[in-house]
Formats: C-alpha cells, structure tokens, sequence
C-alpha cells in the first residue's frame, strides 16, 4: 500500500436507504461522505478563521492550513484528498416490501420513514441497500493531512449517518476500530412478543424492532405517545399513552407552555392559561401541519373532540427555515449481537443554525384563519434536554409497538 494511501473496513449497522437500491454497488457515496467528512475535519482542528470581505463575513483557511485546501481554498473549503467506496456482498435479506393499497397506489411502511407512500408506480420507491463488505479508501498526498485523517475517521463515522432519514438511525457505520465517546446511549436489552394472550422471550432483534424503539422514544419527547384503538377480535380497547416530556421540560425549565396548548386554543377554542406559549417541537424538527380528529378516543372518553376535523398546515416560503430539523442524532450500532442506539447531538447543526430559528414566527393556518407562534428567543441546552428525559424515564424503561404485539426492554446507560 502507499503511504499516501489509507484503506478502512467499514461495518454497516443499519440499512442505507437509497434511490438506487437495485443496483449492484450502491452504497454510501463518496459524494456525501467526502463534504461531511472535511467540515468534521475542518471543525475538529481548527483550520479556518472568519474574516471582513466586502462588509461580509467569510469562513477562509488559517495561512498555515491553505496547502491542505484544493487550491488554497479560494473556491471552495474542500480539503485536498480523494475518497472512492468499494461494497461486496450486498445482502438481499433486508428490504422493505412494496405493496398496493386501497387506492391502487405503491407504498412501503418503516417505523420512521414515511416518504414511500402513494407512487404510481413501483419504480418510484425507494428502498434499503445493507452490504457485508464496504471498503473506504482514501488518497492523500500531503503527510501531516492523512495523519489527521487516519487518527480521526473512526470518530468521524461514529458521529455520522449518512443518506436520507439519517437522523433517525438509517445509514449507521463504523470502521473496524469503534470510538465510544461515552455517550448516552440505549441499550436493548430484551424484546417480548405477544404468543396469543401471553408475552414470551424473542432472542431475535430485527432492524424493524430498532427502528421502532428509536420512533417510540422520539415521539415521547417529542410529541408524546397516543396508541388508542379497538381490537378487531375482541373490541375492547388497547391503549398506551404517554405525555410528552417536552412540555414538562420548558414549563418547568423556561415556564412557557408548548405549542400544542396553543394550537388547542386557537383553532379548537380550548380555554387559554396564562402561560407564555412557544413553538418548541420545530426545535425537535419541523412538521409542516397538524390534525385534530374527530374520532372518539377509546381511552379517553372524556376527552374534547372538535366538531369537524381540523387541520393545521405551517406557511413559509424559506428554504432554510423549511429545512429545520432535529439536531439529536440516532446511532444504533451492533456488537457482539448487542443492540446498542447511541443519542448524539449535532453541535455544529446547532451552531450554523442558532439565529435561523431563535424567535422565527411562524404562520399557521386553518379554520379559514392564520395565526403567529414563534420559536423560544433561543436554543436550549439539547445535552441537558436528553439528561433530564432519561432521569424521567428512569434506569430501564418499556417500549410498546403501536399494535401492542411487541414490548422492549430498554436499559439506559
């Protein structure tokens, strides 16, 4: 091997999802991991500055650094090395099942990933690529850069996903030398699953059960959880609610109310409270609309229902505001046959985005009406966010699916 040349194993996790599933190779791109990993790289050591240009602000390599950027970094900040990917032995097993619905139309259904519904034709699905061989292989012929390199991509892998939904845990990989920053993380620890009336021990732990636990333990900080139906069989009721934490936490954090008690009293005409409201779950990423349903809940039969069914839809026309999302990061990774989902948070996502949502006001519109809610004056503390939720959850904690027929123990370390 030459020694401008490095050659990294990469061990995939979780599958990739990717526009071009059937075809032999495709994989992680060098495209999307080459930008990724020089802006890791870029911030890690420190190699530009910021400087006035024209009354502007502008991110230019540090004078000693210019020799590492393609050339000198007065284009672009791209540092001066090439990326190829080679993958063998693509696995076949792990797919998402098309089928047809009611409508006739193509769809595929995967906890947390929602984009593959209602094609008119199967060709436009996307779907999952998973390869058992994945080499990474790196040119670079300026020493003290490819140290930089070697010391710091499995780092950089740990804290990346890559490919669409990757903040949800899609697109998972590390090198062979796995770098655990002692992060919080959730350790799966059981699974159980209904046999008739009773829960009996599943040793198997598929990429479907990681998927839900990281859609479950989301959407209960988030949004809360909501699993209320009648059973087909039998009519009675299963029901798994939990509140959000988000709502406790800026109440008890900041003493302003979220913003779903808003949306209640705008354009359902609940009764207000005298708290401050805010738009905080744009801060967990941005939904585009919101629909309050006129169906009775079996679990909560006193509850206020609407009279017609409302829906709430978000009105902004910018794309960096449109492009909001999470910065908690989703990193399931498999050892040993142990599953473990690391909860990483994107500082530097926090950082380039600070003033785009701090105190944004939104439009929202419904009922034939448009009202203003706006984002808190600023970012809270994410790494505090995750603390204190796991301090709710407590040691261990249950994952239920939305059917009830699979439950999951999980451990948090």
């Amino acid at each position: 091997m030459s020694k401008y040349k490095l050659e990294f194993t990469l061990k995939q996790h979780t599958p990739l999802i990717h526009f071009q599933h059937d075809q032999d190779g495709a994989t992680l791109r060098a495209t999307e991991l080459k930008p990724k990993l020089d802006r890791f790289l870029i911030q890690k050591l420190g190699l530009t500055q910021i400087v006035q240009k024209n009354g502007k602000e502008k991110e230019v390599p540090k004078e000693e650094f210019k020799h590492w950027f393609i050339n000198d970094g007065k284009e672009h900040l791209a540092l001066d090395y090439k990326v190829r990917i080679e993958a063998k032995e693509k696995n076949t097993n792990v797919w998402m099942e098309p089928r047809q619905n009611r409508q006739r139309k193509w769809e595929t259904k995967f906890p947390t990933f929602f984009a593959n519904m209602g094609k008119e034709s199967k060709e436009e699905l996307v779907n999952f690529t998973y390869y058992n061989d994945i080499k990474a292989f790196i040119t670079c012929f300026i020493p003290k850069l490819k140290t930089k390199i070697d010391n710091h991509f499995p780092e950089f892998l740990f804290k990346t996903n890559f490919g669409t939904r990757q903040s949800k845990g899609f697109g998972s990989f590390t090198t062979e030398k796995e770098s655990d920053k002692n992060t919080p993380y959730l350790l799966v620890v059981k699974k159980e699953t209904l046999d008739g009336k009773n829960y009996i021990i599943d040793p198997n732990i598929s990429f479907r059960d990681i998927f839900e636990i990281i859609h479950y333990y989301h959407q209960r900080l988030k949004s809360g959880i909501n699993y209320s139906y009648y059973n087909k069989n039998n009519r009675q009721p299963f029901c798994h609610y939990k509140k959000a934490f988000i709502r406790e936490y800026v109440l008890t954090k900041y003493n302003y109310e979220w913003d779903k008690k808003w949306l209640k009293e705008k354009f359902l005409g609940i009764k207000s409270n005298n708290h401050e409201k805010k738009f905080v779950r744009a801060l967990l990423g941005l939904a585009y609309d919101f629909r309050f349903t006129k169906k009775r809940n079996p679990c909560n039969p006193k509850g206020i229902l609407p009279k017609y069914e409302v829906e709430v839809s978000i009105d902004t026309n910018e794309k960096e505001i449109q492009r909001i999302k999470s910065p908690i990061l989703y990193k399931p990774i498999k050892i040993n046959n142990e599953w473990r989902i690391y909860i990483l948070i994107d500082d530097e996502y926090l950082q380039k985005n600070k003033q785009l949502v701090s105190d944004y006001k939104f439009d929202f519109i419904g009922n034939g009406k448009i009202e203003q809610l706006e984002t808190p004056n600023e970012i809270f503390d994410f790494l505090d966010l995750i603390s204190e939720y796991h301090k709710h959850l407590g040691n261990t904690f249950e994952v239920v699916n939305f059917t009830g027929n699979n439950k999951y123990k999980i451990e948090i370390k």
